[in-house]
């Protein structure tokens, strides 16, 4: 069987990664955040932004380090070993988004804004739920030099404090995708959804009423870069997430007794 390793990089990117969110993301504070309406800490995004993680995958001509979405696997296991809730997940994804379809010109107005630290997400998902992302009821309707959409997209991640939202519809009858900026959406169209999982903060988004430039269509719509990107991401933060598990056991074996016996030294724990 093929043992996949990190790079001597990369295991010392995961090491600066781990100290940074253990030192940001105490658990009385990930505790805390779960009643809170919006969990969004500009100061630690900043941050993050110094540090050059969103830049990770962006090409170098467009401020970025130009590396491989691999090196961003470091982070994202980091913060889901420590549930360390950042826009870091929904941003990388549009910043793949745009890296597989967009434009050079709506690369270069984005790209670099988004390596610095603006926020972005896509809105991909419907409310039937579908995996298939090309499973679009979303419509756009070209108006002159604009596209009117219509339709309803669910657990849009962070949609609240996104600056740009990457959004499918049926165009023509085909599945594309277009940039998409709060001050196109009408009012109350973002809305909190509640999720399993309340370190993610996710929204509906309802597009009836939204108008955004011809220029807002990306000219290629590679759903598979955004997909694949999504499950390395979301598998890296799981294997976080089963380490963080797996040392609170350890730990728990290691200071729990029963019979003036550490548990640890005669009993195994589910």
């Amino acid at each position: 069987m093929a043992e996949i390793e990190f790079s001597e990089e990369q295991a010392m990117l995961l090491e600066t990664a781990e100290n940074f969110c253990r030192d940001r993301a105490p658990i009385a504070l990930v505790r805390r955040n779960l009643s809170e309406v919006d969990t969004h800490d500009p100061q630690l995004w900043r941050e993050i932004a110094e540090l050059g993680w969103l830049g990770i995958s962006v090409p170098e001509a467009y401020g970025g380090l130009g590396l491989g979405l691999a090196d961003a696997v470091p982070v994202a296991e980091a913060m889901g070993r420590h549930l360390l809730s950042t826009p870091f997940l929904a941003t990388t994804l549009a910043i793949q988004a745009l890296i597989s379809s967009a434009s050079d010109a709506q690369q270069e107005a984005w790209l670099p804004r988004l390596a610095e630290g603006d926020i972005a997400t896509v809105a991909l998902t419907e409310q039937d739920g579908s995996w298939r992302l090309d499973d679009v009821q979303a419509t756009g309707t070209l108006q002159g030099q604009y596209i009117a959409l219509t339709g309803h997209k669910s657990m849009v991640l962070d949609a609240a404090a996104a600056d740009l939202i990457v959004v499918s519809a049926k165009v023509d009858g085909a599945t594309r995708l277009l940039l998409l900026e709060p001050d196109q959406l009408p009012a109350d169209a973002v809305m909190r959804q509640v999720a399993i999982d309340e370190t993610r903060r996710c929204y509906d988004l309802r597009l009836d009423g939204a108008k955004v430039p011809g220029t807002a269509l990306l000219p290629r719509t590679d759903l598979g870069a955004i997909e694949q990107a999504a499950l390395l991401l979301i598998s890296a933060e799981m294997s976080g997430g089963m380490v963080g598990v797996l040392s609170l056991i350890v730990e728990y074996l290691n200071t729990r007794k029963q019979f003036d016996r550490l548990i640890g030294s005669y009993q195994a724990l589910k």
